[in-house]
């Protein structure tokens, strides 16, 4: 009976620490609420805790022991992963650009700083992967040079992450600077940057008028589309708690139609304490798993439909013939599911998932699977004939 005791008088105690330690964090939320860091410490361990400790206070004994097996046995198989990462540790990678490079941005969530110049480098186990130098123009946009020289009628948007940007390439090594050479009518202007996802892009057409920044009357869009650029959409837990925790977050609304509900933190609060939890497993970075463990048809369509809201945004601003086209990277596993999502939602696209082997050392740099220069200027061959921007 002492024994019982005892632990009802733990689990008591922990239970009401627990609880005033989540009171105060609602009280500092600005404070609290920031980060998957800081989420997991003011608001992840509390709450654990505080269902932990209710758990052992009302369950019958039975339920107790079988609760005190699961968790015993979650802990094993944590310390289990915790000595396998760290036994069988991955190569060291190690990254360097301008500590300025990385901006804050109130709608986008990151952002190069305007007009730096700074050189990028990274390398694996010591050894060099690549060095090189990005330029950013004063609209945040990575400089295409050539792209602004002779007389060129047209513009060509160009939206993604850092394949689109060029991660890993000089200035002249680029997906945008290789069509801009083969296409003389064409001023190419490149908005990707790096872990950057469709959510950027809407978000982009909903906040600035790009027609004050670009000086041709008539042109097209294109969006890169890689297969992680879902997992970016709906911000599951790798994304969220690797860099995104502030990307845009949409949803759909009450009526179906998308909304802009704050930061993939702001908008959906449990979710990102949960992530903030889940992403600290060992088990889930042993294995390489991310939550959800797979990418449903309802993920697929949600980006289909923030590429079609944003194609509907891109012809408010510049007519109801601009064309907006999505390019599926070679590689892509969801080329065919999210074609067909494409389709209904009336977006043009074009299936480059068979286009080269993205995976052959010509086409993806080596310790790196950012795209070569080589197959930068293989996509953007492509893209000029079936676009049909050669010639002059």
């Amino acid at each position: 009976m002492t024994g019982r005791r005892a632990r009802r008088a733990f689990w008591s105690i922990l239970l009401v620490a627990c609880v005033v330690a989540l009171a105060v964090a609602a009280l500092r939320w600005d404070a609290s609420f920031r980060d998957p860091t800081t989420i997991f410490w003011w608001w992840g361990v509390p709450l654990s805790g505080t269902l932990l400790a209710t758990a052992f206070l009302v369950l019958p004994t039975s339920a107790q022991l079988a609760l005190a097996a699961v968790v015993l046995t979650v802990g094993i198989l944590e310390a289990g992963a915790w000595a396998l990462n760290a036994w069988a540790a991955e190569p060291t990678v190690e990254t360097w650009s301008d500590p300025e490079y990385y901006q804050a941005h109130s709608e986008l969530g990151w952002a190069p700083k305007p007009g730096i110049r700074t050189r990028a480098w990274k390398r694996v186990a010591g050894e060099p992967v690549y060095d090189v130098e990005y330029s950013i123009d004063a609209l945040g946009r990575r400089v295409t040079p050539g792209a602004a020289t002779g007389s060129r009628s047209t513009f060509l948007l160009f939206f993604g992450g850092s394949v689109t940007f060029g991660e890993g390439v000089q200035d002249t090594e680029t997906f945008p600077h290789f069509v801009a050479e083969r296409a003389a009518r064409v001023r190419a202007y490149n908005y990707g940057f790096h872990g950057y996802g469709p959510q950027q892009l809407l978000a982009r057409l909903e906040t600035q008028d790009l027609r004050t920044q670009v000086a041709e009357p008539n042109g097209s869009l294109v969006y890169l589309f890689i297969d992680t650029h879902v997992n970016r959409a709906i911000g599951s837990m790798v994304v969220y708690t690797g860099w995104a925790d502030t990307a845009p977050y949409y949803r759909p609304g009450p009526d179906g139609a998308l909304v802009r509900d704050g930061t993939l933190t702001t908008g959906r609060p449990l979710t990102a304490i949960l992530y903030s939890i889940l992403g600290r497993s060992q088990v889930l970075k042993r294995w390489k798993l991310d939550v959800p463990l797979a990418i449903t048809d309802r993920h697929i369509d949600l980006t289909a439909r923030i590429l079609a809201a944003s194609a509907q945004r891109f012809r408010e601003q510049f007519g109801a013939g601009g064309r907006f086209v999505v390019v599926i990277y070679p590689g892509s596993q969801h080329a065919v599911r999210l074609g067909r999502a494409l389709e209904r939602h009336g977006v043009e696209f074009l299936d480059y998932s068979a286009l080269f082997n993205h995976a052959d050392p010509a086409y993806a740099i080596p310790n790196d699977w950012h795209p070569t220069a080589w197959a930068h200027r293989r996509l953007a061959e492509q893209l000029v004939t079936d676009l049909g921007l050669g010639g002059s």
